[in-house]
């Protein structure tokens, strides 16, 4: 029972807390790692591929494993055209953004972002942004889940803004990544 299993995530979160015990909990399962844990660490292949506080992992993953292994994640190509108060400026299509990093790229790299599905806005397809085909449309009550095909693949969208209008499959859209949640993977 998916309500039961959230609640006791939270009865052993507090009892973690309360007693001020430490405890090793191994799971495949990300929500409950990120829910119940002052650390992870994530391996791939019987090696650490990084460790950290779980708000760490999710906004800045070491590697593209990372991403993909803690949430959803989509992962896009972009070129590195300069480097700017400890930020990477970035081009996708005709799109720049202005990205975080923890190694820093080199001018004209081809480079990996990592935009979560939940930091992507969906316009009307006259709005500028990366235009996309909605290939499918989820109505899922709090939030409506999209799989966009654009020009750089296939990027997943959690539209929590836009509840009340569900686009429909085959509908063309614009697309814009909230800028201040972009992170550059090496």
């Amino acid at each position: 029972d998916a309500k039961l299993r959230n609640r006791m995530r939270g009865e052993i979160r507090n009892l973690q807390r309360d007693l001020g015990i430490t405890s090793v909990y191994v799971t495949h399962d990300q929500s409950e790692a990120l829910a119940m844990s002052d650390k992870i660490v994530v391996m791939e292949n019987a090696v650490i591929s990084q460790e950290g506080r779980p708000t760490e992992l999710y906004k800045q993953p070491a590697n593209v494993f990372v991403a993909d292994f803690i949430g959803d994640a989509n992962i896009v190509e972009a070129k590195v055209i300069g480097i700017e108060n400890g930020k990477a400026k970035v081009k996708i299509g005709k799109k720049q953004y202005s990205v975080a990093y923890k190694s820093e790229p080199e001018l004209g790299e081809t480079a990996k972002i990592m935009v979560r599905p939940e930091d992507i806005s969906l316009q009307d397809e006259k709005v500028d942004g990366i235009k996309g085909l909605v290939k499918f449309a989820l109505y899922q009550g709090s939030t409506n889940d999209y799989l966009i095909e654009t020009d750089f693949g296939e990027l997943r969208i959690n539209d929590f803004t836009n509840k009340e209008i569900l686009r429909e499959r085959g509908t063309y859209v614009s697309l814009n990544f909230r800028e201040d949640q972009i992170f550059l993977i090496r």
